[in-house]
């Protein structure tokens, strides 16, 4: 995000309250995955500051990450997650634990977009 490397259809999705950004996350290609696994696209850097936490907002991005994946024409949406029965709450399916590109497993979630 720092340098600003996103394909024209990639997205920061902010949450604000009050004119503040209170969360975020990105729609985009890749996350942490290695290049051989084609999955596409992912929900990524799930953030919602502590201020903020407990108003649902994470919930409330992830649904506008799913809306507009599906709206430029996906059918499925990934994330990567180390947190244990928190995206399934949202719908997601875990496919498996899978090595990232940092030497680290994280798990793999898949959601259809309907």
């Amino acid at each position: 995000m720092r340098k600003n490397e996103f394909q024209e259809w990639e997205r920061v999705c902010a949450a604000c309250v009050d004119g503040k950004v209170a969360g975020f996350c990105t729609v985009a290609e890749k996350d942490e995955l290695p290049d051989k696994y084609m999955f596409t696209p992912f929900i990524g850097f799930v953030f919602v500051d502590e201020a903020y936490r407990g108003n649902r907002l994470s919930e409330m991005m992830i649904q506008n990450a799913i809306s507009y994946a599906r709206g430029i024409g996906y059918e499925k949406i990934y994330i990567m997650s180390s947190e244990i029965g928190l995206y399934e709450k949202y719908g997601f399916v875990k496919l498996g634990d899978y090595e990232t590109i940092y030497g680290t497993v994280d798990q793999l979630f898949v959601k259809t977009t309907e």
